[in-house]
């Protein structure tokens, strides 16, 4: 599978961005909803915005000593480190509900287009974050440079968590403070090797021009834009500890808000890359004559 580079934005507060495209999914089965499908009776209607929550674990290293022995939030401050972890706990199916998406924008509420079972929870996309690693920028936002974000699909049926199918795995390459919070940058790594319900999980995500797994073989970039909320709701913080290099570390926990949206290549575009193409190949071939 060709690697494509992709932003990935778990937000806090939406943040608008240019070029904002719709899409839709494709999870092989109609568990109902609305009939305001974007492709048939298996699909939701398109979608602006993509709502999800979850709930992190971190840890963070107090590089510079501003621990005040008294609130563990005093240990944050620039050039601190964190490790984060978080989303569904493997062997806990019920864990979904905190993490994973809600809605979508528009939903079905209102005669909005159909979430196509979603809001009945009766399907699902859950994720887990592995290893976010990172540095703060100021106390509320952070870099992260590395780690990886696993997507998964979920459904009523499913007892277990092992029974979860694997739709795309995202590598965390950057990231750094935008306008309202911290973005984070990351590239698909792969896609599952199963199906949901018939559909390859290459599949599920869909724009007006194909797939995902039909731009990434194209050679087409998708960027999904966002702010990652560090701070949450109801932040927990437990007792300090020191790592092996003698400093103090903390960790914390808190529950997370969010909403993504999607900017996709046109078909301008696609043409355009495609007349280039044939220009490099025309330039080899006059190298090689």
């Amino acid at each position: 599978m060709k690697k494509t580079l992709l932003s990935l934005a778990l937000v806090g507060l939406f943040s608008a961005s240019a070029n904002a495209s719709q899409v839709y999914l494709d999870v092989g089965s109609d568990f109902g909803g609305n009939a305001n499908k974007a492709n048939g009776a298996t699909t939701t209607g398109w979608v602006d915005e993509i709502q999800f929550q979850y709930i992190s674990n971190s840890v963070i290293v107090d590089e510079d000593g501003s621990f005040d022995g008294l609130d563990p939030a005093s240990v944050i401050s620039a050039g601190d480190t964190i490790t984060t972890n978080g989303g569904f706990i493997d062997g806990n199916p019920a864990s979904v509900a905190s993490n994973g998406i809600s809605s979508f924008i528009p939903d079905a509420v209102f005669g909005g287009p159909s979430d196509n079972g979603l809001g009945t929870k009766a399907w699902g996309l859950t994720f887990q974050l592995t290893d976010l690693t990172g540095t703060f920028i100021d106390n509320d936002t952070l870099a992260y440079t590395s780690g990886t974000i696993d997507i998964f699909y979920w459904d009523n049926t499913m007892t277990m968590t092992s029974e979860f199918v694997d739709v795309m795995s995202l590598e965390v390459i950057g990231g750094g403070p935008d306008l309202t919070g911290s973005l984070v940058n990351t590239r698909v790594d792969s896609f599952g090797t199963g199906q949901i319900n018939g559909v390859d999980v290459g599949d599920v995500f869909n724009t007006a021009y194909g797939s995902f797994e039909d731009y990434i073989n194209s050679g087409l970039d998708i960027a999904i834009y966002g702010i990652l909320d560090f701070n949450g709701s109801n932040p927990t913080f437990g007792n300090p500890g020191v790592n092996q290099d003698g400093k103090l570390t903390i960790e914390a926990s808190a529950k997370h808000d969010g909403s993504l949206e999607f900017s996709v290549p046109e078909p301008t575009s696609m043409a355009i890359l495609g007349l280039g193409l044939l220009g490099l190949a025309g330039a080899a071939r006059r190298k090689n004559a």
